[in-house]
């Protein structure tokens, strides 16, 4: 394929967003905007890059909010690291529109231990629906789901693209 020098892309893991015409999925259907004409197309990224310590309880690690203009969908995507030193520990991250999780929308990881595998990371990519004018915000979430060691989590980033319908 090629591109002309108008065209510019914007690349994310797991979703590309061309300039004039973005391609994302959500919710089973494909959107397709012209992006740079369209000033309705809003990006926001934040990143948290302290070591932050997780314990049973929900902690937000990064977030964004995003007021939309029109009904529309928000394309949320993150990674971050995740480590533990005690063979057996487990951390869950997972994005959320609240303080919650939905189980279908998590990923976890447990730790080798010190010597096979004490780090890796995790990320995933969620669509969520927003109404004319609504602000929501968009959070990285995690929590230490085992009493096994201490799961730290660092170096996290957000990307959260809204999309109009």
């Amino acid at each position: 394929m090629i591109f002309s020098s108008k065209f510019r892309a914007v690349s994310l893991v797991g979703l590309t967003l061309f300039g004039f015409i973005g391609l994302a999925f959500a919710h089973n259907k494909v959107v397709v905007v012209p992006l740079l004409s369209d000033p309705r197309v809003i990006a926001k990224y934040s990143s948290n890059n302290t070591s932050v310590t997780l314990t049973s309880t929900l902690k937000t690690i990064t977030f964004v909010s995003i007021t939309s203009p029109a009904t529309g969908t928000v394309i949320a995507n993150y990674t971050t690291r995740v480590s533990n030193i005690t063979q057996g520990g487990r951390a869950t991250c997972g994005l959320s529109d609240t303080n919650q999780t939905s189980t279908p929308f998590t990923q976890s990881w447990e730790s080798g231990g010190l010597n096979d595998g004490y780090q890796d990371a995790l990320a995933g990519t969620r669509g969520f629906s927003i109404q004319k004018g609504q602000t929501k915000t968009y959070r990285v979430i995690c929590s230490n789901t085992s009493t096994t060691g201490t799961s730290f989590t660092s170096r996290a980033a957000l990307t959260a693209i809204y999309v109009p319908d």
